[in-house]
């Protein structure tokens, strides 16, 4: 009866608390309701895993919905935090590990930022599925080629040669797919119609079949250069038997009184011919025109059609022989025309001017008449701007200054000739005398051991080269012993030059070397008493010896030589045993160094008498 009541109050126990949590969960919920929203925010997917070598092209950047169900509460907390700062509430990933280079649907992975949001729920997912593409990384190395994009502003006459890039090879890496799209890498350099050799720092870009630039970055998708820019030498010479004068318009006469030339021009500049390459390296740089008479010539400008004066076999490259020549004159001010001795500015070291063409230009100066009368040829200066210019021939057009109010009316000619060379020094070096030639079994004294070498050339090689790269040496070949006087030899970069050699010889004494060699010997003995028999142990004796020359030729003339003995002296001894020192005669050449052994056992015994 007690078990069937007991039985009936838990019933009701339970039924009244399964209520309870029934009426309770409505409450809650009718508060705080389950609400299926689709999330505000897009949330980024990571890639993850990315084997290694690998990069991928596709799905970085990519992003996905969710549809999320969640108690209204945290739906109001999320749009007031989404108001504040972005904080997600949810991690999207995709996971690439073992994957090789290829495309891929690969599932999103997502999950709650905070765990202790229980009551969210990630119902969807859109999209599921995000493409990846995977390419393998790689380094690879290609030339630099060499574009100039304005040949044709080279002066007729003149050729570009082979182009240089420093380095010449480049290093490129990225995917592989993007380093497949790279037909070249190119160098793009304008010349802007130079005479001369061109160096420039060029950036570099790479170009695919099409002729289409293919993009340079940084990031692990690009396709990244390594140096991005290299250093472009553009070898520019002048064509055999091509050249390119200075015109000189030749003025004769006088203008009318009062009237005076203010100034001259001559259009073209220079002209460039063609002819025989001996014959046009005969040509002096500035070519003159035929004489151009201003006699009587009053204010105003005379333009004049003249011909250049070539010899008959050289010719204008375009075949005219014609220039313009303009001339101005006004009437007279106070002028003085100066010759003056163009000097330089802006060469770089190293170089040195060898020629200027013609020497002096003529400057017309005009101003006030007290400052001409004090003007002095040393107060006009005309200055070329070197500049960049490399070794070679160039034309430069002086700069010229004059002083107080004093100005430059003309200068004739406009342009000059400027040749540019190494520059030229010398350089002392104190160098060794090297025995060359010698026999190993002679011997070489060389007095004094040093000479002074003076050596002449270009100042950049003198001041990179080393000592050691100076060599002076005598040739002994053959000689056999006494004393000599010989010329020292240098050996040098064949562009550089032997001035001077102190002293210009030296004495050489050669003799025989000293060698050392070693010969066994039999003993022999002297003093033997008749009667008497000797027992010597050892019976041989090795003897290192010296002497001068070949120690094979020393041997056997010393082996010989009836006066080479070597004994023990058991002279007046009697009967016993004793400890002996061997004795040796050497020809008066030889040089005793030891004897092995030093000590040699000796036993001295009388001879049997015979038996009857």
């Amino acid at each position: 009866m007690r078990l069937r009541q007991l039985l009936s109050n838990l019933s009701s126990f339970l039924l009244a608390l399964f209520l309870g949590v029934i009426i309770w969960a409505v409450a809650i919920n009718s508060e705080n309701p389950l609400v299926v929203r689709t999330f505000p925010e897009q949330i980024p997917v990571d890639l993850i895993n990315v084997p290694p070598g690998l990069v991928p092209l596709t799905g970085e950047g990519e992003s996905v919905r969710l549809q999320v169900r969640a108690p209204r509460q945290w739906w109001n907390q999320v749009e007031r935090s989404s108001r504040r700062t972005r904080v997600s509430k949810f991690r999207a990933w995709v996971d690439l590990s073992g994957l090789s280079a290829g495309l891929y649907e690969l599932d999103v992975n997502v999950e709650k930022a905070a765990r202790a949001d229980r009551e969210v729920r990630i119902l969807a997912t859109t999209p599921e599925k995000i493409p990846v593409r995977l390419d393998r990384v790689e380094e690879r190395e290609m030339s630099v080629d060499v574009d100039i994009i304005d040949r044709s502003s080279v002066p007729t006459g003149y050729e570009i040669q082979t182009p240089q890039a420093e380095p010449p090879v480049v290093r490129l890496r990225g995917p592989t797919s993007r380093l497949d799209r790279v037909d070249r890498v190119v160098a793009r350099v304008q010349v802007n119609g130079a005479r001369a050799p061109v160096q420039v720092e060029a950036p570099l870009v790479l170009v695919d079949r099409q002729g289409e630039l293919v993009p340079v970055g940084s990031g692990s998708v690009d396709v990244q250069l390594e140096p991005r820019r290299v250093v472009v030498t553009v070898p520019i010479r002048q064509r055999q038997g091509y050249r390119e004068l200075i015109v000189r318009p030749i003025i004769v006469g006088e203008p009318a009184p009062g009237y005076w030339v203010s100034d001259i021009d001559v259009v073209p500049q220079t002209i460039s011919v063609v002819g025989l390459p001996a014959a046009v390296e005969r040509l002096s740089p500035i070519v003159e025109t035929e004489p151009i008479d201003v006699t009587g010539l009053t204010a105003g400008t005379l333009i004049r059609d003249v011909e250049v004066l070539l010899p008959e076999d050289v010719s204008p490259l375009e075949g005219n022989r014609l220039v313009q020549v303009r001339i101005a004159v006004q009437a007279l001010k106070s002028s003085a025309q100066v010759a003056v001795r163009p000097t330089w500015s802006g060469l770089a070291a190293g170089f040195a001017v060898t020629q200027i063409t013609p020497e002096q230009v003529d400057v017309i100066v005009e101003g006030p008449v007290n400052e001409l009368e004090e003007l002095r040829p040393s107060d006009v200066f005309a200055v070329l701007d070197l500049t960049g210019l490399q070794p070679g021939t160039h034309l430069v057009s002086p700069r010229v200054s004059v002083p107080g109010s004093l100005t430059v009316a003309s200068v004739l000619p406009r342009q000059v000739e400027v040749v540019i060379g190494l520059a030229q020094t010398s350089r002392l070096f104190v160098r060794p005398v090297d025995v060359v030639g010698s026999d190993k079994w002679m011997q070489y004294t060389v007095a004094p051991p040093t000479v002074t070498v003076t050596l002449e050339g270009s100042s950049l090689l003198l001041a990179e080269l080393d000592e050691e790269d100076v060599t002076v040496t005598v040739n002994v070949e053959g000689r056999p012993a006494g004393t000599y006087f010989l010329t020292p030899t240098v050996q040098v970069l064949d562009t550089l030059a032997v001035a001077e050699i102190v002293p210009p010889q030296v004495q050489v004494s050669v003799e025989p070397a000293l060698s050392t060699f070693t010969v066994t010997r039999r003993l022999a003995w002297r003093g033997l008493e008749p009667g008497m028999i000797l027992y010597l142990e050892p019976r041989e004796v090795t003897l290192e010896l010296r002497a001068p020359g070949n120690p094979e030729v020393a041997r056997q003339a010393l082996v010989d030589d009836p006066t080479f003995r070597v004994f023990v002296d058991v002279d007046g001894l009697p009967a016993g045993s004793y400890t002996l020192t061997p004795q040796v005669s050497l020809p008066a050449r030889y040089e005793l160094v030891r004897v092995v052994p030093e000590q040699i056992q000796a036993r001295l015994s009388p001879l049997a008498a015979p038996h009857n």
